[in-house]
């Protein structure tokens, strides 16, 4: 089971106030989600997990989906998952796609996880990663990384053809620097929402990675 608990009280039975009776107040019943600090449970999943966290550590890129209906732990147990290895000195990359109509938003995932990098990793580590020109490349999804090149368009990644070819062939090139230091893993949360360019991406990068 999940540690991830709900409490599920009917709004009859108080929570919680904020108004007194004694002054003609509306006593407030409020449903507060409780979150256990303590892990259970998933002891399968999780060994599952660590292998092949442990696969990819060794040489082998590894890919994983998490999948299952709402509420039943999924986030949490990804989380573990990243907490333990960032502590074991891995680089961690995390991005969630983002539900917009029938469309998520393009390259939602990619442009949150460039910024988790941005401000995860240090300086030399960040240079050897995102090497010019790529570094000016990439602001164009994160203007963070640097100024983009003048007289390029605003977001060509955003189109389908050689742009977006382009942008892949950066996102591996980044991932197997990472790599090549250190234990890297990418999450994408959310994956039911991703558009079709982070989809494109997600295979790209599956096909690819060496």
């Amino acid at each position: 089971m999940s540690a991830v608990a709900h409490d599920h009280r009917r709004a009859g039975e108080p929570a919680g106030s904020f108004a007194s009776a004694a002054h003609g107040g509306i006593l407030m019943a409020m449903a507060a989600p409780l979150t256990s600090p303590t892990f259970v449970g998933r002891a399968a999943e999780s060994a599952r997990l660590a292998q092949a966290r442990d696969r990819a550590a060794a040489g082998t890129p590894t890919v994983v989906v998490v999948g299952g209906e709402a509420g039943v732990g999924k986030s949490r147990l990804v989380g573990e998952l990243v907490a333990g290895s960032r502590a074991a000195g891995a680089v961690v990359l995390a991005g969630g796609c983002v539900e917009l109509g029938g469309e998520g938003l393009p390259f939602a995932p990619v442009v949150e996880a460039l910024r988790t990098m941005a401000r995860g990793i240090d300086g030399p580590e960040l240079a050897t990663a995102v090497p010019e020109p790529t570094k000016a490349e990439l602001a164009r999804l994160l203007p963070e990384l640097g100024q983009p090149p003048a007289g390029g368009p605003e977001q060509p990644w955003l189109d389908l053809g050689s742009g977006q070819g382009r942008l892949f062939e950066l996102l591996l090139g980044l991932l197997e620097r990472l790599a090549a230091e250190r234990p890297t893993i990418l999450v994408v949360e959310d994956l039911h929402w991703a558009d079709r360019s982070t989809r494109d991406l997600l295979a790209f990068l599956v096909r690819n990675l060496r």
